[in-house]
């Protein structure tokens, strides 16, 4: 476990899966799976528990993490935060997280992933996503992200090699988990 919970937080299509995904191979870092209403991507595993609204609805009370996005709910509950070492979450979550921080055993630390705007597009279509899908979370991406700079602890751009990010955001969390022995 480790010392902190690492939030991770960018826009549709940055890649946050990939970068997540690699860490906790390398690191053996636990991932936050949470649970969302919408329906699981062609592919998708591992990345939510997919529940109906009313199986969701009964877990409210107990979420430290919540968000709707795209017509959908997601979020997370303390017990599953607490033993977990990384949540890929949105900026909304973040807000919603932050105000239920003292149901949390940690401190947390937010790390940003950005990428190219065509590039996202790109990614967004090749995980099958229509069009029009990737043309909305595009646009509700630039409005969800207003104002957000400053609000991260560090960012890393994944546009050229997702590997190099990962390396990056592996030595970043070393040197934070250092700070906390």
């Amino acid at each position: 476990m480790t010392k902190n919970l690492y939030l991770v937080v960018g826009k549709s299509g940055v890649g946050k899966d990939y970068v997540v995904n690699k860490l906790c191979e390398r690191m053996n870092l636990t991932k936050v799976i949470s649970h969302t209403t919408r329906p699981q991507r062609q592919g998708e595993t591992n990345t939510h528990y997919f529940v109906s609204q009313e199986e969701f609805d009964s877990l409210k009370d107990f979420m430290v993490a919540y968000t709707h996005f795209n017509g959908f709910d997601y979020g997370t509950t303390a017990d599953v935060v607490n033993q977990s070492d990384i949540y890929i979450i949105d900026v909304d979550g973040i807000r919603y997280l932050k105000k239920h921080h003292d149901k949390l055993s940690r401190p947390i630390v937010i790390i940003g992933i950005s990428a190219d705007g065509t590039l996202r597009f790109n990614r967004m279509i090749k995980r099958n996503d229509s069009f029009s899908e990737a043309a909305q979370r595009f646009m509700n991406d630039n409005v969800s992200f207003l104002n957000w700079e400053g609000q991260v602890d560090a960012t890393f751009d994944n546009s050229k090699d997702g590997d190099n990010c990962v390396d990056e955001v592996e030595r970043f969390i070393r040197s934070k988990e250092e700070e906390q022995a």
